[in-house]
């Protein structure tokens, strides 16, 4: 099995190239975030995600309103959504590197972390889907069945980023084993 990012050579060309995404998607993250935390929506765009009904998007909404900050709500969504491609593709580069220190212990393992890798690229998918139906929701649709459908992709996507993550905390333990 392979993954297009093992195309980056391994050593320091990875290494380089995992910090520059992890740069750039703190900057992302924190750019996506901006003035969107209120008393309503503590997390900003997190906790608008998380609302899952009516019940809570509405304060959430209505708080963004009051603090005059509602329509920066949608170019934060489209910033996340860089924000989620960057991210995964660093932690896939991340899983891949450990992927490379556990195939030393057992092949399966790296064949395993291709997979994981693969899954962090669904989880930018998950969270691209879940930012569409919070923008369905900022412009005007029901919020219901959008809150609804962004919470479930919310919860997958975290799952799978706890995987991948998980994953890298073996490889390091394989790498600092040896």
């Amino acid at each position: 099995m392979w993954h297009p990012l093992e195309a980056i050579p391994a050593g320091f060309a990875r290494w380089i190239a995992f910090i520059v995404l992890m740069a750039l998607s703190a900057w992302l993250a924190r750019k996506s975030n901006g003035s969107l935390k209120t008393y309503a929506a503590p997390k900003g765009l997190c906790s608008f995600e998380s609302a899952g009904d009516e019940a809570g998007a509405r304060p959430i909404l209505d708080s963004w309103t009051d603090k005059g900050v509602y329509s920066q709500a949608l170019d934060s969504l489209w910033i996340r959504a860089f924000f989620l491609v960057v991210y995964t593709t660093g932690l896939a580069l991340a899983v891949l590197m450990a992927a490379d220190v556990l195939y030393d212990w057992l092949s399966l393992l790296y064949l395993l972390g291709v997979l994981v890798a693969w899954a962090q690229w669904g989880a930018a998918i998950l969270g691209i889907v879940g930012n569409v139906c919070l923008a369905m929701i900022l412009y005007d649709a029901p919020v219901d069945p959008w809150a609804d459908t962004a919470r479930w992709c919310a919860v997958r996507r975290t799952t799978l980023v706890v995987v991948g993550w998980a994953f890298v905390a073996l490889g390091v333990i394989a790498w600092l084993a040896c």
